[in-house]
């Protein structure tokens, strides 16, 4: 009982005098950084505030003062993220909360700046205009993509020279349009749906050996006549044009947790209309006269030979696909991070994905800014990885430029947590971007967007054993092509 209650001693003296280091070292911070707020000296308020945070002193009023220092300095993102740390302390302060409003305003992070709208008075948001209305925002875009396959006109080499029947399916130009509405039902739940239109105009060409028949000259004789022919072998061209139509419906929602958390569910269905041409082997027989003589018992001299030919059947399919993705976001300092994961189910085949993403801003703004995103795709044996880097910035006072680049092969992948999806059959080696942005003023945004595509297109051949037999058996081949894509939208915020 003795050394216990020395031992209780001893940790209530160490205790007092922690407080008391503490209570010492609190007080000129306290003082040293009121009287730099007050003379709206900055950075010098901000040095002194890391510093005491280092030490572990860390309060109301030292946050609050910090996150007011970097919004003056227009370091918004890191505003947000010492004044949010005042809020946990004391989040009823009106003064705290407009810094903290327009801290994520500045940020692009409507959604939080949705939560601390739920914390002020209603005269406060009165005196600050501000309005969250059920209607939130509505944008549309639109605009084509050009291919550069878009020259093949007629009669492509599909053969190879020495192979008896070739095919292959090539992408046009196509267009797109968009829009989608943004309901806001609670300030920590928002609402988006969205409708895709896309339109692909494609060709399948058709081309195979054949035997081409010329009559070079005819011998009459008495009663008759001879036909001389020569048989050489020839390529037949077919080719059917047609339409992809694509109706894209999406859905989704923002849900604001504690702790700067967010979940973003959603869910994505794809209509997709086509024309699907199959060929079949049909081989004709040809019958003419080589010889004809009037006096014979028999006066025709015939010859057979079997011609190869193919026939064509077109018929019109529907099908409908979609993705399912959820993710989970963390705000926290001058980065956000992502981890998202979809199941979907396009082209009759199953993927999933799982992606990491990562975006920073360094000098706590808009100014600068960058995302680094990586994907694992899985579809059955298939694997890939997905990288993609966004680097953008501030040009104008009004203008923003955004560079991407997205590398890996992306066919039957969805990007963006489900939003984009691409799921045309062929394959997609990168995607580089470039984008405009201008803020027409507090509702109106209008943007420029430019992506190049370099991509695959299959086509399949048929040749003939090497063995001597009339056997043939298929070869496929990847040919490089490349599109552009260009669009423009505008976003109206109410």
């Amino acid at each position: 009982m003795k050394g216990f209650s020395v031992t209780g001693f001893l940790i209530i003296l160490f205790s007092f005098s922690h407080v008391a280091k503490s209570q010492d070292r609190f007080r000129p911070i306290d003082s040293a950084t009121y009287r730099l707020f007050a003379e709206k000296k900055w950075d010098s308020l901000i040095y002194t505030g890391k510093e005491a945070i280092r030490d572990g002193i860390d309060y109301y009023y030292l946050r609050l003062r910090m996150g007011v220092a970097e919004f003056q300095k227009q370091k918004y993102v890191k505003a947000s993220q010492h004044l949010f740390k005042a809020a946990t302390f004391n989040s009823s302060d009106p003064y705290l909360q407009e810094f903290l409003y327009y801290s994520c305003i500045y940020s692009n992070r409507p959604e939080e700046a949705r939560v601390v709208t739920s914390l002020m008075t209603d005269h406060l948001k009165n005196d600050l205009r501000i309005k969250n209305p059920v209607v939130d925002q509505i944008s549309a875009e639109g605009g084509m993509t050009l291919s550069s396959e878009n020259s093949i006109r007629e009669n492509p080499d599909l053969m190879k020279g020495d192979s008896i029947y070739g095919e292959t399916d090539l992408y046009r130009d196509s267009y797109y349009a968009h829009i989608d509405l943004t309901l806001n039902l609670s300030p920590e739940i928002n609402l988006n749906g969205g409708y895709n239109y896309l339109n692909f105009s494609k060709v399948k060409y058709f081309q195979y050996g054949t035997i081409v028949e010329k009559l070079d000259s005819v011998t009459q004789f008495p009663g008759g006549y001879t036909n001389h022919y020569t048989w050489s072998p020839g390529v037949v061209n077919d080719h059917f044009t047609y339409n992809v139509t694509q109706h894209e419906f999406y859905i989704n929602s923002v849900i604001s947790l504690s702790g700067r958390f967010s979940l973003r569910p959603f869910v994505h269905v794809v209509n997709v209309h086509s024309t699907n041409i199959q060929s079949s082997y049909n081989p004709q027989t040809v019958t003419d006269t080589i010889v004809y003589d009037g006096q014979a018992l028999n006066p025709y001299v015939l010859y057979t030979y079997s011609k190869p030919g193919y026939t064509y059947v077109l018929k019109d399919t529907s099908f409908t696909d979609f993705v399912a993705s959820l993710s989970l976001t963390k705000t926290f300092s001058i980065f956000e991070t992502a981890l998202a994961g979809s199941y979907s189910n396009l082209n009759n085949k199953r993927q999933f994905q799982l992606a990491g993403t990562v975006s920073y801003y360094p000098l706590g703004n808009l100014n600068l800014y960058g995302t680094t995103m990586v994907t694992g795709f899985f579809q059955g044996k298939n694997k890939r990885l997905i990288v993609g880097q966004v680097a953008g910035g501030k040009l104008f006072r009004r203008l923003w430029a955004e560079g991407s680049i997205v590398y890996g092969n992306l066919t039957n992948t969805n990007l963006n947590n489900g939003l984009v999806i691409y799921n045309n059959s062929d394959k997609i080696d990168y995607r580089i971007g470039a984008d405009l942005y201008y803020i027409l003023s507090k509702h109106i945004q209008i943007y420029l967007m430019y992506q190049y595509f370099e991509k695959e297109n299959l086509s399949t051949y048929y040749i003939y054993d090497t063995t001597g037999s009339n056997n043939s058996h298929p070869k496929t081949e990847y040919k490089h092509y490349h599109t552009n894509s260009f669009i423009g939208g505008i976003k109206w915020k109410f």
